[in-house]
């Protein structure tokens, strides 16, 4: 392989990886799959820690990108053992997309359904679901 050859393979290896990130304006790195569930949020409401299991006494957190902004992001917020709602959120994306939430919950297991509704749309659309437990691991 000649030389010329390397450096594009390089150049093109450095731009595939830069493509995975996204570093917006006010310095936040969003990557392809923005979302994150997990505790401990940072100041901006930016999860940090990762997990689906969460501790006792601690606050199941949520935090993602849903461009455009202005979109309206809704969670439901759902304990399985019970089949019963625990609370419902609906937020406002700010102006790169950005919303996160916070749900104190009790021991237990659980889901939270989420939804999104664009400016110009009339109807909610699904964007997923993700199950987790509050508690110690069984």
């Amino acid at each position: 392989m000649t030389f010329p050859k390397i450096l594009v393979l390089l150049a093109l290896a450095g731009l595939l990886v830069a493509c995975g990130k996204e570093t917006t304006s006010t310095g936040r790195s969003s990557e392809r799959n923005p979302f994150r569930f997990g505790v401990s949020p940072d100041a901006n409401g930016t999860v940090t820690r990762e997990t689906d299991l969460i501790p006792a006494g601690s606050t199941p957190a949520m935090s993602m990108y849903v461009p455009p902004a202005g979109t309206q992001v809704r969670t439901v917020w759902k304990d399985l053992a019970n089949n019963a709602e625990m609370g419902e959120q609906v937020k406002l994306t700010g102006s790169e997309g950005f919303v996160a939430f916070q749900q104190p919950l009790s021991e237990g297991s659980y889901r939270v359904d989420i939804y999104y509704k664009s400016p110009e749309a009339k109807q909610w659309q699904t964007a997923g679901s993700h199950a987790f437990k509050v508690g110690k691991k069984t």
